[in-house]
């Protein structure tokens, strides 16, 4: 199973953009967005998006980038059944 981690802050339009324009792809079976603890309303217009192939998750904090991105693939590797060696 393949999966793709986006990390949002404040740009639900772009995040939603390129989740639209690969949503799609037969290589991608799980989509984790992870909104990055933002400031606006993209957790409420992501939210909206998800389905049985595509996770919102919200961090409780903005850590930065390299936090929000390990919370999306702690996600990912649940949902693919992945296993870190």
């Amino acid at each position: 199973m393949t999966g793709v981690c986006i990390l949002n802050y404040n740009d639900a339009e772009t995040t939603l953009i390129l989740v639209e324009k690969i949503s799609n792809y037969s290589i991608i079976d799980h989509i984790v967005i992870v909104d990055n603890y933002s400031t606006d309303d993209s957790y409420d217009r992501l939210k909206s998006i998800k389905n049985k192939k595509v996770n919102i998750i919200q961090s409780k904090k903005n850590g930065g980038y390299g936090s929000g991105n390990n919370i999306g693939v702690s996600i990912l590797l649940i949902h693919t059944h992945a296993i870190m060696w």
